[in-house]
């Protein structure tokens, strides 16, 4: 969800931040902002996945275990 509310261009980020909370920020800082909030959706998004794969991976090898 973060990334599809997340602003395409740096700018754009800091005038949100702007708005939102009265900071200005540099074009450099809304830069490393938005990169850090793409790798923690992104690193948040994985650790879902594999959560979601061992989940099912242990409940196969159960059902094939008790049957």
């Amino acid at each position: 969800m973060a990334l599809v509310l997340l602003p395409k261009c740096p700018m754009c980020l800091a005038a949100y931040v702007a708005a939102g909370t009265g900071l200005g920020l540099s074009f450099t800082m809304a830069a490393y902002l938005r990169s850090s909030i793409v790798i923690a959706a992104l690193a948040v998004m994985a650790y879902q996945l594999i959560r979601i794969v061992a989940r099912r991976y242990n409940d196969t090898r159960r059902s094939g275990l008790e049957g």
